[in-house]
């Protein structure tokens, strides 16, 4: 007869446990540990860059420099060898690469200089 224990730990991903059917308190931690470590490399490989030399465990500094360089893909990708801290001179730069250039290679699209929205 399945006990209650049993059926419990069916519904939690059917792991076979030597113990009887109990699912010990630190057995529940530790899947639960588990199941947020693979979400958090799923996170990591879907940003595709960094290599999991460190074990799986991104550092805090390494959680902010992957964010900011999402940002800086939008500027041309560049790679800078700073430890992807964007200096004030770099954000500047970006954002006036994003105003609308009239002289740029797009410039048969019509655009109001002022905003970049095109006319139709």
């Amino acid at each position: 007869r399945a006990t209650e224990a049993e059926r419990r730990r069916q519904s939690d991903g059917g792991r076979v446990t030597g113990d009887g059917g109990r699912a010990t308190e630190a057995e529940r931690r530790a899947t639960e540990a588990e199941r947020r470590a693979t979400e958090a490399e799923r996170r990591r490989q879907s940003d595709g860059r960094r290599r999991q030399s460190d074990g799986g465990r991104a550092t805090e500094a390494e959680r902010r420099r992957q964010s900011d360089g999402r940002r800086r893909q939008s500027d041309g990708g560049r790679a800078t060898g700073d430890g992807g801290r964007a200096t004030e001179a770099e954000r500047r730069r970006q954002s006036d690469a994003t105003e609308p250039q009239c002289s740029s290679a797009k410039s048969d699209v019509t655009t109001f200089k002022g905003n970049g929205k095109r006319l139709r």
